[in-house]
């Protein structure tokens, strides 16, 4: 749809209960939900029952219904912090700094700041659990084909960055981390199985020590 395009957050107010009789109604509001959903577009919506609810059919077996408790499933992941922080980065802020970090390069403290910029979707100045974990999912898909990460990679990775312990990795912080790295040797400070000698090793402050 071109609203989804033109758009990085749209209301859709007064949405009816709705039933197998209003079944191409139905159709556009599943078509909607996709075209939002894929372009990350942020949905502000009022509607007369619970998005479970919202359609009420007898036919259990019918294709709609099937589609629809898709669409129930993608409202209910658009309506996380972790959709709104993509979908605010897809629309809002710069790209491209992750994509060109290849394995053995090493970021200049420039670009880790760029980087830092790029995930700080809420432009506070500091990266919360999960910004950290959006982050943490891009470098897992890039060095391991899967975007696959446990909650305990995210905490050890946030305990590494947060270095005063105040409960955010602020950007002097995360650039301490990235700055001077290679890919490779981030992924292992959270947590990816590598050789014990290719692991940067924790520093009393809580750094990471490029010694290592």
């Amino acid at each position: 749809l071109g609203l989804a395009s033109a758009f990085h957050t749209i209301f859709v107010e007064s949405v009816p209960q709705l039933s197998f009789n209003d079944i191409n109604r139905v159709r556009r509001f599943i078509t909607l939900i996709d075209s939002l959903y894929e372009k990350r577009v942020r949905l502000v919506i009022s509607a007369a029952a619970p998005m479970e609810t919202l359609y009420a059919v007898d036919e259990a077996n019918s294709d709609e219904s099937f589609a629809f408790d898709r669409t129930v499933s993608r409202l209910n992941e658009m309506s996380s912090s972790e959709y709104l922080i993509r979908s605010i980065s897809a629309h809002e802020k710069a790209k491209g700094t992750l994509l060109v970090y290849e394995s053995d390069s090493v970021l200049t403290r420039e670009e880790a700041t760029q980087l830092f910029i790029s995930y700080d979707a809420d432009g506070s100045g500091a990266l919360e659990i999960p910004e950290l974990r959006l982050l943490m999912m891009d470098l897992s898909e890039r060095m391991r084909g899967h975007r696959n990460v446990e909650d305990a990679e995210v905490e050890h990775a946030f305990a590494l960055m947060d270095a005063n312990g105040n409960g955010e990795v602020t950007q002097y912080e995360f650039t301490d981390v990235f700055a001077n790295s290679s890919l490779t040797q981030v992924v292992a400070a959270y947590g990816e199985t590598l050789p014990e000698n290719a692991l940067p090793q924790p520093s009393q402050s809580g750094r990471i020590n490029r010694d290592a």
